[in-house]
């Protein structure tokens, strides 16, 4: 995902208290994030009924596309309704994506950077946790599906930053940023 010559088109990630699971595809050198998913999990502070989560994905869809009409992009990322991780994960999975999970207690060594080169090519899945925190067991959900346990290093980033964190250190990575 993060390779020289990479152009990482921006996407504003909707700040909720859920889950979020920001899904990308790669295409060529150009990483575009496809899908955001809302996932309901244990810590999550606000929990959504079916008619809540379809009147707030509708919100979170109109978002989206003024974010992407604001920065000039020609596509506009899909905005699912909330589900289930295990729903969102076995998806992921079924379309070939290869996963991660970011999670504050994960060694910091174990950093993003260097699993995001090693999947150049390939549509990936990340998963990134409620304001508090992911449980040990659905971060093994994460990994019992193949996926990797990742770190952004020291410091414990707001739900709501890390998307644009993560799209930040591709940037830099990439040495579009920096």
């Amino acid at each position: 995902m993060v390779f020289e010559g990479v152009d990482v088109d921006a996407v504003e990630v909707v700040g909720v208290q859920q889950v979020v699971v920001v899904e990308v595809i790669v295409v060529e050198v150009v990483i575009v994030v496809v899908i955001i998913v809302v996932c309901a999990v244990e810590r999550c502070v606000v929990q959504l009924d079916a008619a809540k989560g379809a009147e707030r994905a509708r919100r979170w869809r109109k978002i989206a596309e003024e974010a992407a009409r604001q920065s000039g992009r020609a596509d506009v990322p899909e905005v699912d309704e909330p589900a289930s991780l295990d729903a969102f994960l076995d998806a992921a999975v079924a379309r070939g994506e290869r996963l991660a999970v970011l999670w504050e207690e994960q060694d910091p060594g174990v950093r993003m950077g260097p699993w995001l080169q090693a999947s150049a090519g390939e549509p990936i899945a990340l998963v990134v946790g409620p304001e508090g925190g992911l449980t040990a067991a659905e971060v093994e959900a994460v990994q019992a599906r193949g996926g990797a346990v990742l770190s952004l290093g020291t410091r414990i980033l707001r739900t709501e930053t890390v998307g644009l964190a993560v799209l930040s250190i591709a940037l830099h990575l990439a040495g579009e940023l920096g």
